[in-house]
């Protein structure tokens, strides 16, 4: 099961690229709308004003600006395959007027990808990335800040993939570039060392992460207006590094820092104020205060709902996140309808296959596991590993993940065999983590239980608990005190230890 959200997975930030071309022509109410966070509104208002301007000169530059302000906010407000349309007639019009290889045809290609990336098709849109970022290079001096941000966009792109080693040198790149070519303390350049920190994150590096984090935030709070939203992002990035190394009690303030900032700064009801609910309550569930987090995401799912009550991705990730605070406090029954829910509104608005579907299919199924309908998790387990199969490349972490759940759903049910093997193809990918990540800590304790559990190869259950082992206590160093989050921390792993000596006492009985 996991959380949706920011907090809940910083891997979610950085798979949503760039901006493309974020520009507003001067002077359009609707810029005003979309920084409330009323996308409807905001694109309303940019219809208008591009039907007036289709209407008197259909290709005037003007145009091409509202149809790339269109793209924007229609993926801001939920409706990924809109931003598409918007982004092709801005490409159809960027080519007719505009001559070969100029930079707005490669704005108006870039917008086209994020679109796709929006969708979950990453693999549709990284090409596009590349198109871009090679008229970039043909047509702008070197070292141009719009070849930093191509750059940018396709190492975005790549992460999303799950290539995170193929990502990180192209973060560095533009963060290189940039640091060239802008002056010391330029927003580009604070959001290429965030960049550069999330990717960290992604591929467990915690500690080297941080001081980018401390880095990006630092530049922010020197050059920006007390409490501007993008200082506020950066407390909320730095938290959530500090969850991932099990320092619940430090992150917390920082948290609610940047929910006080949003509240004081943003209009009641801002989709941002909403996230900041999310991450808050989140921090809480590492803590195991399951009791405290819940009217925390209650309030999220009410902002979502009353920004769009026809449903829109942002209500759906609500639904799921209180559904996962109910399931953690085994209310079992009250969790499964909001997760059909989630469910349900994700396979209406996302196109075919979207990961946030196979998410939420993982999820009810494990919500039915939990309830010991092993037989009716397996079906639903099967279809969101066929999904990210198809999506995602091999060897991303999310298939490892689905292939753990429905392992475990099969040895329920007495399918030892079946279930080992997918936990060895799990591991295989989870064993390429850094020794202390999460995800190799879980894969080794998982195929040592399904040894255990099969009375079988208990040298093998040792050597992979041995593993899990040093990866729980090399997790346990990074805590400077042995303080309430570090006590949460090695009782989530303390069954590893326990398996540990049952498994060296049934290496000992073996004839």
């Amino acid at each position: 099961m996991r959380l949706s959200g920011i907090a809940a997975a910083l891997t979610a930030l950085i798979a949503q690229p760039a901006l493309a071309a974020d520009r507003w022509p001067p002077g359009y109410a609707a810029l005003a709308a979309y920084q409330k966070g009323d996308f409807a509104a905001a694109r309303l208002a940019l219809d208008a004003e591009l039907g007036k301007c289709e209407a008197a000169k259909p290709d005037a530059d003007q145009c091409l600006d509202l149809l790339l302000a269109l793209s924007n906010v229609a993926r801001a407000g939920g409706d990924a395959r809109e931003s598409e349309a918007y982004g092709r007639r801005a490409l159809t019009l960027a080519e007719r007027v505009l001559p070969a290889g100029h930079p707005d045809i490669a704005a108006s290609i870039n917008n086209i990808a994020t679109a796709l990336a929006t969708q979950g098709r990453y693999a549709d849109a990284e090409p596009l990335y590349r198109r871009a970022l090679a008229m970039r290079h043909a047509a702008l001096p070197q070292g141009h800040p719009d070849i930093a941000a191509g750059i940018s966009n396709l190492a975005y792109n790549l992460n999303a993939q799950g290539r995170y080693t193929d990502a990180e040198p192209l973060f560095r790149q533009a963060l290189a570039m940039r640091e060239a070519a802008l002056p010391a303390g330029h927003a580009d350049i604070a959001t290429s060392h965030s960049a550069l920190a999330l990717n960290l994150y992604a591929q467990g590096h915690y500690g080297a992460a941080e001081p980018m984090f401390r880095k990006a935030l630092a530049m922010r709070e020197a050059t920006l207006p007390a409490g501007h939203p993008d200082i506020a992002a950066g407390y909320r990035h730095l938290a959530a590094n500090m969850n991932a190394q099990g320092r619940y009690r430090e992150a917390e303030p920082l948290f609610r820092r940047a929910l006080a900032m949003r509240e004081a700064r943003l209009q009641a009801g801002h989709p941002e104020i909403a996230g900041s609910y999310n991450d808050l309550a989140y921090n809480l569930i590492l803590q195991d205060r399951f009791a405290d987090a819940e009217p925390l995401y209650r309030k999220a799912l009410a902002m979502y709902e009353a920004l769009a009550p026809d449903g829109h991705p942002l209500v759906a990730t609500a639904l799921n996140n209180l559904a996962s605070n109910l399931n953690a406090q085994g209310r079992l029954g009250d969790a499964e309808p909001y997760f059909r829910k989630a469910l349900a509104m994700r396979a209406a608005l996302l196109p075919e296959g979207h990961p946030d579907v196979a998410e939420s299919i993982n999820n009810l199924a494990f919500n039915l596991f939990d309830q010991g309908r092993y037989a009716d998790s397996e079906p639903l387990y099967r279809e969101a590993l066929t999904m990210r199969e198809a999506m995602l490349p091999a060897g991303h972490p999310d298939i490892a993940q689905a292939y753990n759940n429905l392992a475990f759903a099969l040895n329920e049910q007495g399918r030892y065999r079946e279930a080992e093997a997918l936990l060895r193809k799990a591991l295989a990918i989870r064993s390429r983590f850094p020794e202390s990540h999460p995800h190799r800590i879980d894969g080794f304790w998982s195929l040592a239980v399904i040894l255990q559990t099969q009375r079988k190869a208990a040298d093998e259950a040792r050597s992979s608990y041995r593993e899990a082992e040093r990866g729980a206590i090399e997790r346990m160093r990074s805590f400077a005190d042995f303080d309430a989050g570090a006590q949460a921390e090695i009782r989530k792993y303390r069954p590893i230890f326990i398996g540990e000596v049952r498994a060296a006492w049934d290496l000992a009985r073996a004839p």
